[in-house]
């Protein structure tokens, strides 16, 4: 599943096999076409998928792939609707969910929110320390905590994310500056 490329939607999806180097479009569509998204693997194997651009808005949906299936089933709404966002499986199997474009501000959202697929919730959490929109990085630290970079708020370089780079600790839901820059691009 491809959400980063074109503000066309689509509701197709194609699952890739990196042993047998193929890929093959899924029976199931999703239930909601969308570009922009953000998707991760869940501890069960299924797909979850999030918000993204209809083409009309930005949108607040989810919904889980189940391989097993080949069908996507509707998930809960999340609580900011957001594209060009993270979503970041953390090692307890809550998902991080931050950054990104929402029709909350001008740029990227400062909010985030935490996804459990044990009960199929959403918990508002503390707000990221920058606004990180289009297109910000994030990457599980084997300690746990997630690595938080990059997004261009609006391309205004010195008054955005791009530059800079914060922590998220699942232990306190909370982002703090990492004191690392990321090299400029």
């Amino acid at each position: 599943m491809d959400g980063n490329y074109s503000r066309s939607v689509e509701s197709r999806c194609e699952v890739f096999n990196p042993i047998t180097r193929e890929s093959r479009i899924t029976r199931g569509k999703l239930k909601a076409a969308r570009s922009h998204f953000a998707a991760c693997l869940l501890p069960d194997g299924k797909v979850f998928v999030c918000g993204g651009y209809d083409g009309d808005t930005k949108v607040s949906s989810t919904e889980i792939y189940t391989p097993s299936e080949d069908s996507f089933t509707d998930g809960p709404s999340m609580l900011v609707p957001r594209m060009e966002h993270v979503a970041t499986l953390l090692l307890d199997g809550r998902v991080l969910i931050c950054c990104g474009d929402s029709y909350q501000t001008w740029g990227g959202p400062r909010s985030a929110e935490l996804f459990d697929y044990k009960t199929n919730t959403f918990r508002s959490i503390a707000d990221t320390r920058k606004m990180r929109s289009y297109f910000p990085f994030a990457t599980l630290l084997v300690d746990g905590r997630v690595f938080i970079f990059g997004g261009d708020h609006a391309g205004l370089i010195g008054s955005n994310g791009r530059l800079t780079s914060e922590i998220f600790d699942p232990k306190t839901n909370a982002f703090s500056d990492s004191g690392i820059s990321p090299p400029i691009w």
